[in-house]
């Protein structure tokens, strides 16, 4: 307690004296020299004692300022800290797609093959695999802590038939889950999560998992499909993303795009 009132007692003397040999120093000077001028004109002078009254009030409030010009610089710098505190232990991420930092990747698609089991039931075998072309949103924390309980979601379905026309919704029954179950996103460990893929199998675009039945064929015509896609952890929604996919029929050559809104 004693090192913190010291440490205090010298931040004030150390501002103290730059206002009053600063600013109070020049003011005092150019009273002097006013009060010499009008002396010699034959105005009456302030006797000493209010010189000296006028003096010690002035250092005083030099005093009072310095206080709190100190006060003032440590509350702030501590607002500063809490706000950088806040923003490394709030949970906070961002949701993006670049098909040239992994948004397109090739993979190897595993087919399965139901089968009923020996006990009755169903069973699923590795089936032939195939080349693919995968499409992911990249998920990225921009806190110090986990983003938990992540649900990604297709809120949205678009269809552009050629460059000059404009889009057009497709109805979307309810809102399309991209993973069977929530999951976690660390920080400084981007997190991919697949909407869409097309494989050498049949060349066509394909959701990478459950799909309404009345929308199995929303993807057979050659276009561009504009995907709007949400993200929730923690129970925080970033920003929807639009994510433009230009599809034309060769499961090798699909290219796709983020759509940044003005």
């Amino acid at each position: 307690m004693l090192d913190q009132i010291g440490t205090f007692l010298r931040l004030v003397w150390a501002e103290w004296s730059s206002r009053v040999t600063g600013s109070l120093s020049a003011f005092l000077v150019l009273a002097g020299l006013c009060i010499s001028i009008a002396g010699t004109f034959g105005a009456k002078i302030p006797s000493e004692s209010i010189l000296q009254l006028v003096t010690w009030a002035l250092a005083a409030l030099c005093g009072a300022q310095a206080a709190f010009s100190i006060w003032a610089r440590e509350h702030q710098a501590r607002i500063e800290v809490e706000r950088k505190l806040a923003e490394k232990t709030t949970p906070n991420f961002t949701v993006s797609f670049d098909q040239e930092r992994g948004g397109i990747v090739n993979a190897v698609d595993q087919t399965k093959i139901e089968m009923p089991g020996t006990y009755g039931g169903t069973i699923f075998r590795p089936g032939p695999s195939y080349n693919a072309s995968c499409l992911r949103i990249l998920i990225k924390t921009k806190s110090d802590v986990p983003v938990k309980r992540c649900q990604a979601f297709i809120l949205s379905l678009e269809k552009q038939a050629q460059p000059d026309e404009a889009f057009i919704y497709v109805e979307l029954p309810q809102r399309i889950p991209l993973q069977t179950g929530p999951f976690e996103v660390l920080p400084n460990i981007p997190y991919p999560v697949d909407f869409m893929k097309a494989s050498d199998q049949n060349n066509k675009l394909v959701r990478t998992g459950e799909w309404p039945n009345v929308l199995a064929r929303a993807f057979d015509d050659l276009a561009t499909y504009r995907f709007t896609i949400a993200v929730n952890g923690d129970g925080i929604t970033a920003k929807p993303i639009k994510v433009d996919v230009v599809w034309r029929g060769q499961w090798d050559t699909i290219s796709a795009s983020q759509v940044h809104e003005t």
